[in-house]
């Protein structure tokens, strides 16, 4: 396929060392052995200087999204940030910082270098508060102008809601955290119903929908299904009987998607240390492949899926990377005005959509055969090489990604890079998503 990974950090290295710290010491069996493996940032020499970094990273862990099947322990409401989600992120922040505080970006914070976006939820509105910190730790920036509502500036993020709700009329709230030590600048997106982070979903983008309901003809649907029901759901019942108020499992609504949220709630309570719903490791692993294997043959079952889910966010990417090149060429003196590193806080479905459409869904599934972990990170470096051309470096966790337009080559030409790139952009996902475009078209400059 013309395309490789490579792992360049051992789990024995100081960045090993810091991920133990990452994921905690309560974990077991798999999930433990897969982010550990595959959560380290990817390290390696290069020539050249790094001039632009944009990272789109997930959440962290979270309080599991049924509430009945909470452990007792859990303070959180569903699906908000656990305190070990906030220091997963917060120690990624950490290793970011030792990357490229001093180097690329200042040492203390600004928002003019640093541009930071999350998607409309609390949980990664805190995983890009907890990154933040650790990349900019407490007195390191700018401080709250005076008059500043302090209730609004304490994590876990007290109020920001309240504050998005007083700015309705602006499509990318601002908001403060931290107390002001420093006060961060955050784009909550706002912008099209989030569609930079959540363009897959019906709700947001009902065409969409019609999209899904293709996939359900498919002979690799019907095949997920047969599994599904035979093999996996039979599971889900046997554990859950008697377990007040969790999803609802009949015989006459048999799905994926709704059984879903109980395996999810699993993962977090296990991510935590607790086996809730009693899945066996034989049971654990039956799930978690058929997990897999759904996102990769339902989800993101075409291609038009991918690349209608990963548009927006790879359009401010494409468009991000486009203008830092052409401002060095016709206008040096601009480049002040652009920002050195933009930040994403989104979801799992986030990367998967990015994943699955820049490489394909069966190279995706290849080499990575479980969906994204909590706090995964993608990072695309734009490098200005000796000569003074400019390159780009693209790594997902622990995985060096050369794409097949690069031929072998980590360092990819921009001059390959982009026009490949917005290959796989539609640029009309927004019109399609109001019902204004009947169709997805390519974008266009």
């Amino acid at each position: 396929r013309q395309m490789c990974i490579r792992d360049r950090v051992s789990t024995q290295s100081t960045w090993g060392t810091n991920l133990k710290r990452l994921v905690g010491e309560t974990m077991s069996g798999w999930l433990s052995t897969f982010l550990l493996a595959c959560s380290i940032l990817a390290l390696s020499s290069y020539a050249g200087q790094v001039k632009l970094v944009i990272i789109v990273h997930r959440h962290g862990a979270k309080a599991p999204p049924d509430g009945h099947l909470y452990p007792s322990n859990f303070t959180q409401k569903d699906q908000i940030l656990s305190p070990l989600g906030q220091r997963q992120l917060t120690i990624l922040g950490q290793e970011i910082r030792n990357r490229y505080v001093g180097t690329l970006l200042g040492k203390d914070y600004t928002n003019e270098e640093l541009k930071t976006f999350s998607s409309d939820t609390e949980r990664t509105y805190q995983s890009a508060t907890g990154f933040l910190n650790g990349l900019y730790p407490p007195g390191s920036g700018q401080m709250i102008d005076q008059g500043f509502d302090i209730e609004l500036a304490n994590p876990p993020l007290k109020g920001a809601k309240t504050l998005n709700r007083k700015r309705k009329e602006s499509t990318e709230t601002t908001f403060a955290v931290d107390g002001g030590l420093p006060v961060f600048d955050i784009k909550i997106s706002q912008s099209y119903k989030d569609l930079y982070f959540r363009a897959g979903s019906p709700v947001r983008c009902p065409p969409m929908r019609h999209l899904y309901e293709e996939t359900k003809l498919t002979e690799e649907y019907k095949k997920a299904d047969k599994e599904f029901r035979e093999e996996i759901y039979p599971i889900f019942v046997n554990r859950t009987q008697g377990m007040k108020g969790s999803y609802a499992l009949s015989s006459t609504k048999v799905d994926y998607r709704g059984s879903k949220f109980i395996w999810e709630s699993y993962l977090n309570n296990i991510f935590h240390g607790i086996r809730v719903p009693a899945f066996t490791d034989e049971e654990e692993q039956k799930i978690a492949d058929y997990d897999a294997y759904y996102q990769y043959a339902v989800r993101f079952a075409t291609k038009n899926i991918s690349r209608a889910v990963s548009s927006p966010i790879y359009t401010k990417i494409y468009r991000t990377i486009k203008d830092y090149v052409e401002t060095v060429k016709t206008n040096h003196s601009k480049l002040d005005e652009h920002p050195k590193m933009v930040v994403f806080s989104g979801h799992r479905s986030t990367l998967l959509g990015m994943l699955t459409n820049i490489l394909d869904k069966e190279t995706t599934k290849e080499i990575f055969p479980k969906v994204p972990p909590f706090a995964s990170i993608l990072i695309f470096e734009l490098i200005e090489e000796d000569n003074k051309e400019f390159s780009v470096r693209f790594t997902y966790n622990s995985n060096e990604i050369i794409l097949p337009v690069c031929k072998g080559d980590p360092y990819c030409s921009v001059d390959k890079f982009l026009p490949y790139l917005k290959d796989q952009i539609f640029g009309n996902v927004p019109r399609f998503c109001d019902g204004i475009d009947k169709e997805l078209t390519p974008l266009m400059d």
